[in-house]
């Protein structure tokens, strides 16, 4: 029979395996149905049945903690989140992480290309530009001298 010495700070020792050892692993005892006895360490007064019955206490408030509607709920979608997971990574499908970073890679591009957009449209209105002010430049100077026209053309043209 296993031996458990309870001290006056609640800790609990292992007289077989020379350790402590804690209540969840002699809730883990009583749940094997291991035979055992607890003892104060000072008295060596049994106290195994009040031991049990605060074991049985604990285990029983964080039974009901679990079971609370709102915990279930959680866990339920945990699951289900994990099984939908799962099944998009078989069919290999995106999952809603991979899409929403895909969308937030499109709205960057996007930004991208609008922002590439307004520069090219820039240049285009400075060579519009350009070409209006050799087009007055060279009307003025056909004004003045027709053969200046015609020079004009021929260097545009090369």
């Amino acid at each position: 029979m296993l031996t458990i010495k309870k001290y006056s700070n609640g800790k609990l020792y292992d007289t077989l395996n020379k350790e402590y050892i804690s209540k969840e692993q002699l809730a883990e005892i009583v749940k094997n149905k291991k035979k055992f006895k607890v003892v104060l360490s000072t008295t060596g007064k049994d106290v195994t049945k009040s031991i049990i019955e605060q074991v049985a206490a604990a285990t029983n408030e964080k039974n009901e903690k679990a079971l609370k509607p709102e915990n279930i709920k959680k866990w339920i979608g945990n699951q289900i989140d994990k099984r939908i997971n799962k099944i998009l990574g078989i069919m290999n499908l995106p999952t809603k992480d991979q899409i929403n970073k895909l969308n937030a890679g499109l709205k960057k591009l996007a930004q991208k290309v609008e922002d590439l957009e307004k520069i090219h449209a820039q240049k285009i209105a400075r060579l519009q530009k350009e070409q209006s002010k050799q087009a007055t430049a060279a009307e003025s100077a056909a004004m003045l001298d027709p053969d200046a026209v015609e020079i004009m053309s021929m260097n545009h043209n090369a």
